[in-house]
């Protein structure tokens, strides 16, 4: 994930496990530095407005083109000085909140995520998930469990499972 050539970039999570309308406490993005950067470089965060985000495509503009969350956070991105160490967004409740409180969102469902470079001549390079999937970038998420509404809600769910012998399929 690089923002030198780029002016916005996304990251699309595809199981975000928050009930609707749940009171979002916190959430910041981490990073893993894929190599250092030191100049002052500022980004905008905003999510895509929507319940359900869609797998990105090779179409023109499918980044640029969707629909972002009025709600925006400005983040001056400290100096990235050592390689794979983890980096931490500022608080992204409030885009966040936006997302999980749209009429049709359900828990577990994907969110896209933009980071739009606002000012800085230089960039930050993260490892992304093609590179090495335990150090890609997360979502980092906290609710506080009194504000989910009583009762039932949506929910979606994906289980994965291995088969460690032939005999278990």
């Amino acid at each position: 994930t690089s923002l030198k050539n780029s002016q916005t970039t996304a990251i699309r999570f595809s199981n975000v496990n928050i009930p609707p309308r749940a009171e979002i406490k916190t959430a910041r993005l981490i990073f893993t530095a894929a190599q250092a950067s030191i100049d002052p470089v500022s980004l905008e965060i905003s999510a895509e407005n929507v319940s359900a985000s869609l797998p990105f495509t090779n179409a023109a503009n499918d980044i640029v083109g969707r629909q972002q969350t009025p709600q925006k956070e400005i983040w001056d991105v400290e100096t990235w000085d050592i390689p794979n160490e983890k980096y931490y967004s500022r608080d992204l409740k409030a885009v966040v909140q936006q997302v999980v409180n749209l009429p049709e969102w359900c828990g577990g469902n994907p969110l896209t995520v933009f980071l739009k470079k606002i000012s800085g001549t230089d960039s930050r390079h993260a490892i992304s998930a093609d590179q090495n999937l335990v150090s890609a970038p997360t979502l980092e998420l906290t609710y506080e469990p009194s504000t989910v509404p009583t009762g039932a809600y949506c929910s979606n769910a994906t289980f994965l499972s291995s088969v460690s012998q032939s005999a278990g399929d």
